[in-house]
């Protein structure tokens, strides 16, 4: 995956990435905030974000990163949707970029184990989920708890994993 570079000025400031570098490592975070206040513009901001997105990487751990942006900035991961996602049979038409209810999210990781913890520690808060891991991605349906009204209103057609589920057997 691509990153948008224009975006990283504005992702440098955002308190969801500073709550999840800070929950990444404190070490890191603490490094990041003192070059944050020397930063003097906008460019600045993007050559610390990319210094520390190659530290992230070196780490091998560009995974859980992406997890995150995936999760919380999908706008800049820079994918060709019909070219990251034609093969995916469960979720066909699946974007990260549009809203659908149920709700929908992708996660990778080559580690089946690594894997499996995220898709427990992202479903934790959700009031509805289902979720289906083949390979290497987890295909995970919810809803927010806040959207319980939202629950009849869905057709059982767009539970897209329990409908996979169906025609497996």
């Amino acid at each position: 995956m691509r990153l948008a570079l224009s975006k990283f000025c504005g992702l440098a400031t955002s308190q969801s990435w500073h709550n999840w570098l800070y929950n990444y490592d404190i070490n890191l975070y603490k490094e990041f905030i003192n070059l944050m206040k020397q930063s003097r513009n906008c460019n600045d901001n993007k050559s610390i974000m990319q210094n520390l997105l190659s530290a992230i990487k070196k780490r091998d751990d560009k995974e859980l990163l992406y997890d995150y942006l995936h999760l919380h900035h999908p706008s800049i991961i820079r994918t060709n949707i019909n070219e990251t996602y034609e093969r995916d049979y469960i979720f066909p038409n699946y974007n990260p970029h549009i809203q659908t209810y149920p709700r929908r999210v992708i996660l990778f990781h080559n580690d089946s184990r690594k894997l499996a913890a995220r898709v427990k520690s992202f479903i934790k808060d959700k009031m509805i989920n289902d979720y289906i891991i083949i390979d290497n991605r987890a295909y995970i349906e919810y809803l927010n708890t806040n959207e319980s009204d939202l629950v009849e209103k869905i057709p059982k057609k767009n539970w897209l994993i329990a409908r996979f589920r169906k025609n497996k057997l």
